[in-house]
């Protein structure tokens, strides 16, 4: 562990839980319906975005849950998905990082009313979680060997 993740230990923010194989792949299933959901062409681009949103989060939260971690911070989102680019590799933080630009337009979808996303919008989460889900998986596998077969990249 980082200091920096022993840090959020110490304040109560992260707590050491260990996750089993099976809750991992389980997780990495949600990620990937969240994805397919993100995919209808029928949805709106609101609805995609937020799927897609899902999917990533997902994504983040299984490699937190595969480092042994959960979150226990009021802001639950932001920390998945800082502590999920802190356990990776630079590329999979690069790869969080630009996903983490849609967590504020997503917070006004789901609770707001004034904006609604635009397909373009959607188009550019769902590269942004391909690219998170690619990384995510390959992250996984790393950490966890024996999910082979049970955890894939997008198809």
């Amino acid at each position: 562990m980082t200091d920096r993740i022993q840090s959020l230990i110490d304040v109560g923010r992260l707590e050491r839980d260990p996750a089993e194989d099976v809750e991992i792949a389980g997780l990495w299933n949600s990620a990937l319906e969240a994805m397919s959901d993100a995919t209808v062409a029928a949805a709106s681009a609101s609805g995609r975005l937020i799927r897609a949103y899902d999917a990533g989060r997902l994504a983040a939260f299984a490699i937190v849950r595969s480092s042994g971690l959960r979150v226990r911070a009021s802001n639950h989102h932001e920390m998945v998905i800082g502590v999920a680019g802190m356990v990776g590799d630079a590329t999979m933080a690069e790869a969080l990082d630009d996903f983490d630009k849609f967590r504020k337009l997503r917070n006004h979808l789901e609770y707001g009313w004034e904006r609604r996303a635009t397909n373009a919008d959607a188009a550019q989460a769902l590269a942004a979680v391909r690219r998170v889900m690619e990384e995510a998986a390959r992250t996984l596998l790393e950490q966890r060997p024996t999910l082979v077969g049970r955890v894939n990249p997008p198809g």
